[in-house]
């Protein structure tokens, strides 16, 4: 609950730095009549605000509760529009994400000082490096039909030196975190395309060999 997010975003900003918090929410999903699976996402983790002392800790603390009304914004937008979003909630990182239906996948919105976007991020952790690569691969395999599904060009990122993949929506440039009169508009095009990018890419997701 509102309660809990909120106690530990307390406890990272006020603990020493080499503690931290996590609050993770866990769900089932089914696909069509498959067995039901565990589905974890991260509600609260620890931020730039922890750890942060006297003014750099209280601009800090601003941004992240301007994030925090971003993110309460743009879901209330997304309710009218479609259900993807509806077990999520907002919070001071600067990205909210669902699951992508297998362990390691997440669709993440992202939002930056001056734009927004969204990603398919591929990452089940340590010693998963070559699994990660593998959905990469898969996925690019469809590359086509894909971008024509979502409607343009989408930036395809293996990241060779590095464990995790990201299949990224290209940035949203109408605003940022910093433009606060141009959240509607960034936020409305932020959800229409994750919701264009989310149908291209969750049928190719489904397809994966594991």
């Amino acid at each position: 609950r509102e309660e809990h997010a909120e106690a530990l975003e307390w406890l990272n900003s006020s603990t020493p730095a080499d503690t931290s918090f996590y609050l993770i929410r866990v769900s089932a999903i089914r696909i069509e009549n498959s067995p039901a699976a565990r589905q974890c996402s991260i509600e609260v983790s620890p931020g730039e605000i922890i750890k942060e002392t006297g003014e750099t800790r209280r601009v800090l603390a601003e941004r992240h509760y301007l994030r925090k009304q971003f993110w309460t914004e743009l879901l209330q937008l997304a309710e009218e529009k479609t259900d993807l979003f509806s077990n999520i909630s907002a919070r001071f990182d600067h990205w909210i994400g669902i699951g992508g239906g297998k362990a390691g996948l997440a669709f993440n919105f992202t939002l930056f000082k001056d734009h927004g976007c969204g990603e398919l991020y591929i990452d089940k952790g340590k010693g998963h490096e070559d699994l990660n690569k593998k959905r990469f691969d898969e996925l690019f395999s469809n590359k086509k039909e894909i971008e024509k599904i979502f409607g343009g060009p989408i930036e395809w990122q293996r990241l060779d030196n590095r464990r995790a993949c990201r299949i990224k929506i290209p940035d949203i440039t109408d605003g940022g975190l910093s433009q606060k009169d141009k959240w509607p508009i960034l936020q409305t095009k932020m959800i229409d395309a994750m919701m264009r990018f989310h149908k291209a890419v969750q049928p190719y997701i489904e397809k994966l060999t594991e």
